[in-house]
């Protein structure tokens, strides 16, 4: 877990507030798109393809998450990173600690997405098909499995790269494992846990619904 400032919230997502919870079963996803990314900037040559990765899953499952996990991560490296939510914003965290407001409806008025070296992180809303891109930033894309929604990646004017992974939900462990840690100083009683067995097995995997 990974909590922030009680008055800062991470960016991506719905009702994130300032707790990220980094899933241990998501490594294997954290790794490969990191280091995918980590060889894309580190090379000197100009890239024919480009990198990038779709996350897919349902709702309230984690996708965004993995999006800010990855943002915290980048955070540590020297570049740019590009934040956007369909047409609601669009972001650029500058690798020197400024930001930048650019109109989310025409992305080609940020430069940064121009620079292969540069982190683009997208998700879109509920009702909305990804925007054709055009560019050379490595995009990460958090999609429900819609794939009008997303298959507007695979139109680029350059060659990429492209994964794709599934995001599952979470486990009854990783859900009772999140809990305890929004309350460290208090035990979960054996209520507090039966109550959360109960709410798994009506709801799911979806931790938005699990800790509603």
């Amino acid at each position: 877990m990974i909590r922030l400032p009680d008055d800062i919230f991470w960016p991506l997502g719905d009702d994130m507030h300032s707790t990220l919870f980094v899933r241990t079963s998501q490594e294997q996803l954290y790794n490969e798109v990191y280091h995918k990314y980590l060889e894309q900037i580190l090379t000197s040559e100009k890239l024919e393809d480009v990198g990038g990765h779709v996350i897919v899953g349902t709702a309230g499952i984690g996708k965004s998450a993995s999006l800010n996990f990855l943002l915290y991560l980048a955070s540590e490296l020297d570049v740019d990173v590009v934040i956007q939510r369909n047409e609601s914003f669009a972001y650029v965290l500058h690798s020197d600690g400024d930001v930048t407001s650019y109109d989310p409806r025409d992305t080609n008025n940020i430069p940064e997405l121009f620079s292969q070296k540069s982190l683009y992180l997208y998700t879109h809303g509920d009702d909305e098909e990804h925007v054709s891109l055009n560019h050379r930033a490595f995009t990460v894309i958090a999609s429900t499995p819609v794939r009008n929604r997303y298959k507007g990646y695979f139109k680029f004017k350059y060659p990429f790269d492209i994964g794709h992974t599934w995001t599952f939900g979470w486990s009854l462990e990783e859900a009772i494992v999140a809990r305890q840690a929004l309350q460290p100083a208090v035990p979960l009683s054996d209520e507090d846990i039966a109550q959360i067995k109960r709410r798994y097995y009506e709801v799911g995997g979806s931790c938005g619904l699990l800790m509603l």
